[in-house]
Protein backbone atom coordinates (compact mmCIF):
# COMPACT_ATOMS: atom_id res chain seq x y z
CA UNK A 1 0.00 0.00 0.00
CA UNK A 2 1.39 3.39 -0.97
CA UNK A 3 1.70 6.13 1.58
CA UNK A 4 1.61 9.82 0.76
CA UNK A 5 5.19 10.95 0.18
CA UNK A 6 6.46 14.25 1.49
CA UNK A 7 9.61 15.19 -0.35
CA UNK A 8 10.59 11.57 -1.01
CA UNK A 9 10.79 10.03 -4.48
CA UNK A 10 7.65 8.57 -6.03
CA UNK A 11 7.37 4.87 -5.11
CA UNK A 12 7.91 2.35 -7.89
CA UNK A 13 4.60 0.78 -8.98
CA UNK A 14 4.29 -2.78 -7.61
CA UNK A 15 4.07 -4.28 -11.10
CA UNK A 16 7.63 -3.19 -11.92
CA UNK A 17 10.70 -4.76 -10.33
CA UNK A 18 12.68 -1.82 -8.89
CA UNK A 19 16.00 -3.57 -9.59
CA UNK A 20 15.71 -3.85 -13.35
CA UNK A 21 12.52 -1.88 -14.09
CA UNK A 22 10.93 -4.96 -15.63
CA UNK A 23 7.49 -6.40 -14.92
CA UNK A 24 8.16 -9.91 -13.49
CA UNK A 25 6.32 -12.30 -15.83
CA UNK A 26 5.80 -16.02 -15.23
CA UNK A 27 3.48 -18.21 -17.28
CA UNK A 28 2.70 -21.68 -15.91
CA UNK A 29 1.43 -24.12 -18.53
CA UNK A 30 -0.29 -27.28 -17.30
CA UNK A 31 -0.52 -30.43 -19.38
CA UNK A 32 -3.80 -31.26 -21.07
CA UNK A 33 -3.33 -34.98 -20.45
CA UNK A 34 -0.92 -37.80 -19.71
CA UNK A 35 2.77 -37.58 -20.68
CA UNK A 36 2.55 -34.04 -22.03
CA UNK A 37 5.17 -31.46 -21.29
CA UNK A 38 4.70 -28.75 -18.69
CA UNK A 39 6.28 -25.33 -18.97
CA UNK A 40 7.44 -22.51 -16.76
CA UNK A 41 8.12 -19.52 -19.00
CA UNK A 42 9.14 -16.09 -17.83
CA UNK A 43 11.48 -13.18 -18.09
CA UNK A 44 14.61 -12.89 -15.96
CA UNK A 45 12.87 -10.79 -13.31
CA UNK A 46 10.01 -13.28 -12.88
CA UNK A 47 12.28 -16.34 -12.91
CA UNK A 48 14.56 -14.72 -10.32
CA UNK A 49 11.61 -14.14 -7.97
CA UNK A 50 10.50 -17.75 -8.51
CA UNK A 51 14.04 -19.11 -7.94
CA UNK A 52 14.53 -17.10 -4.74
CA UNK A 53 11.12 -18.15 -3.44
CA UNK A 54 11.74 -21.84 -4.19
CA UNK A 55 15.13 -21.60 -2.46
CA UNK A 56 13.51 -20.06 0.62
CA UNK A 57 10.79 -22.73 0.78
CA UNK A 58 13.39 -25.50 0.52
CA UNK A 59 15.69 -23.89 3.06
CA UNK A 60 12.93 -23.31 5.62
CA UNK A 61 11.02 -26.52 4.70
CA UNK A 62 7.86 -24.43 4.91
CA UNK A 63 5.33 -23.57 2.19
CA UNK A 64 4.96 -19.99 1.11
CA UNK A 65 3.31 -17.62 -1.31
CA UNK A 66 4.66 -15.09 -3.78
CA UNK A 67 2.07 -12.39 -3.18
CA UNK A 68 1.32 -9.60 -5.67
CA UNK A 69 4.70 -9.92 -7.38
CA UNK A 70 4.12 -12.01 -10.50
CA UNK A 71 2.23 -11.20 -13.68
CA UNK A 72 1.16 -12.63 -17.00
CA UNK A 73 2.34 -10.68 -20.03
CA UNK A 74 -0.99 -8.83 -20.24
CA UNK A 75 -0.26 -7.22 -16.87
CA UNK A 76 -2.66 -9.32 -14.79
CA UNK A 77 -1.07 -10.06 -11.43
CA UNK A 78 -1.51 -13.22 -9.38
CA UNK A 79 -0.31 -14.93 -6.23
CA UNK A 80 1.76 -18.09 -6.64
CA UNK A 81 1.63 -20.62 -3.82
CA UNK A 82 4.64 -22.87 -3.40
CA UNK A 83 3.63 -25.88 -1.34
CA UNK A 84 6.12 -28.37 0.02
CA UNK A 85 4.84 -31.81 0.97
CA UNK A 86 6.29 -35.29 1.30
CA UNK A 87 2.92 -36.99 0.81
CA UNK A 88 2.35 -36.67 -2.94
CA UNK A 89 0.10 -39.74 -3.44
CA UNK A 90 -3.20 -38.03 -2.56
CA UNK A 91 -2.50 -34.97 -4.74
CA UNK A 92 -4.99 -34.38 -7.55
CA UNK A 93 -3.51 -34.73 -11.01
CA UNK A 94 -3.14 -31.41 -12.85
CA UNK A 95 -4.51 -32.36 -16.28
CA UNK A 96 -6.89 -29.91 -17.92
CA UNK A 97 -8.71 -32.15 -20.43
CA UNK A 98 -11.93 -33.75 -19.15
CA UNK A 99 -10.96 -37.27 -20.28
CA UNK A 100 -7.79 -37.02 -18.16
CA UNK A 101 -9.35 -35.22 -15.20
CA UNK A 102 -8.97 -36.34 -11.61
CA UNK A 103 -11.56 -38.97 -10.64
CA UNK A 104 -10.60 -39.92 -7.08
CA UNK A 105 -13.11 -38.56 -4.57
CA UNK A 106 -10.46 -38.09 -1.90
CA UNK A 107 -7.86 -36.36 -4.10
CA UNK A 108 -6.35 -33.24 -2.58
CA UNK A 109 -6.19 -30.06 -4.65
CA UNK A 110 -3.55 -27.41 -3.96
CA UNK A 111 -6.09 -24.83 -2.75
CA UNK A 112 -7.12 -27.32 -0.05
CA UNK A 113 -3.55 -27.33 1.23
CA UNK A 114 -3.50 -23.58 1.81
CA UNK A 115 -7.08 -23.00 2.95
CA UNK A 116 -8.61 -26.11 4.51
CA UNK A 117 -11.92 -24.34 5.20
CA UNK A 118 -14.06 -24.17 2.03
CA UNK A 119 -15.33 -20.76 1.02
CA UNK A 120 -19.05 -20.21 1.70
CA UNK A 121 -21.13 -21.40 -1.25
CA UNK A 122 -18.16 -23.08 -2.97
CA UNK A 123 -18.13 -26.80 -3.60
CA UNK A 124 -14.49 -27.78 -2.88
CA UNK A 125 -14.58 -30.50 -5.54
CA UNK A 126 -15.54 -28.01 -8.24
CA UNK A 127 -13.67 -24.96 -6.98
CA UNK A 128 -10.67 -25.20 -9.36
CA UNK A 129 -11.00 -28.46 -11.20
CA UNK A 130 -13.83 -30.03 -13.11
CA UNK A 131 -14.89 -33.35 -11.69
CA UNK A 132 -15.46 -36.17 -14.13
CA UNK A 133 -19.09 -37.08 -14.56
CA UNK A 134 -19.18 -40.87 -14.52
Amino acid sequence: MEEESRGSPTPTPPEVNPIDNEMPVIHLWSPESFHEEQFIVGNESGLTILFNSLSEVLEKRKSGVIKDKLFTNDGEGYDLHIIITEDVDPLAIPYTESYAAEHRENAIYPYQMIDPVPLPGVNPLNHHAKKRSD
